[in-house]
């Protein structure tokens, strides 16, 4: 019987950008257990590149957050078109993380998948419980094709433990593969908006010269968001004023054109695009609205009807009103989320905001956001961890 392992994660974002599940879960988990992080080696379009350009020959590992982020060396660089060579790179990447991580401890190896297309890496790695953990309903987002759907089978037919963010990206896993997939939903950084609201910090400058009503959506600034609405809300009520607060995501390619509905939203004197923030500054912009939105384009094309929005628990811990597209995940919370439908509704739904407090009150909204905080989803987890290395 074992209480203790060590984890090599896998996932295709970078650890220094937006914070998502993976650092959430991640940093949390790697205060008990050694954690090596890393997104895969290099492939040869990545020549080009400025992350390319300013990385290491030989590659090193640095502790961030309680984890080991890997920092791929230049020399090893993929070339799938050349497979037996693409597969010497596979090899000695995945040696270099294990070499890491038995450096660190000699307990049972958890290899945490979090993206498909990492799979060729597990050949070499073996570990003692594999866990996929798919945080979108991935054959529905964009660069989905045949092989990497493959590798997905193969994490579904494989995997010890299949973890989703959302029961709707369960039941989409399920209906490739009859297997038990476990849901594990987005939290809150409870700590992190406690301590913003009780430490009377000024609010952040860059907010200083907007007028109330505020009202924010605060994320990846992408095709996802109803940026349309925004425009029709804030052309409709020239005194509310509509704050964007994230990084902004082309349409097509990095260094591609933006949304065409964002550029609409720009031109308009009461909507102000604000930079992406740390995540832990985060807090003082959700705390300094009057109404924090979750205004997304629902189509049955894409992935967006399946996601659990990491800001829904982000946004109650900051007490203030929540108004949300009509997405299953969110349903149960319709008593302290006001579920909008078209614009009229939105109009009210915001109206209704602003004027009475929203649905539920600011107690009811941090009470739940408590219920669900990030410590408590990474409990959930190493358990389950620990309950498949008792089973090897």
């Amino acid at each position: 019987m074992t209480n203790s392992f060590k984890v090599l994660a896998l996932a295709q974002n970078s650890w220094h950008g937006r914070w998502l599940n993976r650092q959430q879960l991640l940093s949390r988990l790697g205060i008990k257990y050694p954690i090596v992080y890393s997104t895969g080696g290099w492939f040869t379009w990545d020549r080009n590149s400025t992350d390319w350009h300013t990385a290491s020959l030989f590659g090193d590992f640095a502790l961030e957050d309680n984890v080991w982020i890997d920092k791929s060396p230049k020399v090893l660089m993929r070339y799938p078109k050349v497979s037996a060579y693409d597969d010497v790179i596979v090899r000695w990447q995945a040696r270099r993380w294990t070499s890491r991580l038995n450096a660190l401890s000699d307990a049972p190896l958890v290899a945490h998948v979090f993206y498909p297309s990492l799979f060729p890496y597990l050949k070499y790695i073996r570990p003692q419980v594999l866990v996929y953990h798919a945080y979108d309903l991935f054959p529905k987002t964009p660069g989905w094709n045949s092989e990497i759907a493959g590798y997905e089978r193969n994490l579904l037919e494989t995997a010890d433990l299949v973890v989703a963010s959302s029961q709707s990206i369960a039941d989409g896993m399920f209906s490739v593969v009859n297997r038990e997939i476990r849901v594990l939903p987005n939290g809150a950084d409870i700590p992190a908006y406690e301590h913003a609201l009780t430490s009377g910090s000024e609010e952040p400058q860059d907010l200083k010269n907007i007028p109330h009503p505020r009202i924010a959506y605060m994320g990846s600034l992408q095709a996802k968001v109803d940026f349309d609405l925004i425009a029709d809300l804030a052309t409709r009520e020239p005194d509310w004023h509509f704050i964007l607060i994230g990084h902004v995501v082309p349409v097509f390619s990095p260094g591609g054109p933006e949304c065409g509905s964002l550029t609409r939203c720009r031109k308009l004197p009461n909507v102000h695009v604000i930079q992406a923030k740390p995540h832990s500054e985060i807090p003082y912009y959700a705390i300094n609205m009057d109404v924090n939105l979750m205004c997304y384009r629902l189509d049955d094309t894409t992935w967006v009807k399946s996601i659990y929005p990491l800001k829904l628990h982000e946004y109650l811990a900051a007490g203030k009103p929540v108004v949300s597209s009509d997405l299953a995940s969110v349903s149960p919370f319709a008593s302290v989320v006001r579920i909008a439908g078209d614009l009229e509704d939105w109009h009210k739904a915001i109206s209704e905001a602003l004027t009475t407090g929203g649905t539920g009150s600011s107690d009811t909204r941090q009470a739940v956001a408590r219920e669900n905080s990030w410590n408590a989803r990474v409990k959930q987890l190493e358990n389950w961890l620990l309950e498949k290395l008792q089973r090897c």
